[in-house]
């Protein structure tokens, strides 16, 4: 099933944009990637954290909101987290518990910087403010 979900990101992302319905796919796919992953943790202490989390405004793993931003910029970010998803699918395929955990954690950042969460020291990431002066 986590096949599957990074196939149907894949197909979103093989394109230079989002067509009409992309984010609401990506959202869903999104929100079954990270289920799934929950769901195979078997740990009560990771679900309540998760359904915690789920609670506050725009951090669910489907929720989607990044109306300030270019949507451009929201392609590339997403991208970036779809590319994350890949390498988290990797650790855990390849039983690499603390890999699997630091990616989850980095997975995180781009999140918490979009919601203003954590202003990042240095700017924004130097991928991304790239993608943004070039207008991609």
């Amino acid at each position: 099933e986590l096949e599957s979900c990074l196939a149907e990101g894949d197909r979103i992302f093989e394109k230079s944009g989002f067509a009409d319905g992309d984010e609401e796919i990506f959202a869903a796919m999104n929100t079954r990637f990270h289920a799934l992953i929950v769901g195979a943790a078997n740990s009560q202490v990771v679900f309540d954290a998760i359904t915690a989390n789920d609670r506050v405004p725009f951090a669910a793993a489907g929720a989607i909101a990044f109306d300030r931003m270019p949507p451009e910029f929201m392609f590339e970010l997403l991208r970036y987290a779809h590319r994350q998803h890949h390498a988290i699918f990797q650790a855990l395929v390849n039983r690499q518990g603390g890999r699997a955990e630091m990616l989850m954690r980095e997975h995180a950042q781009p999140v918490k910087e979009s919601l203003n969460l954590l202003q990042p020291k240095d700017g924004p990431i130097p991928l991304f403010a790239k993608a943004n002066r070039a207008g991609h």
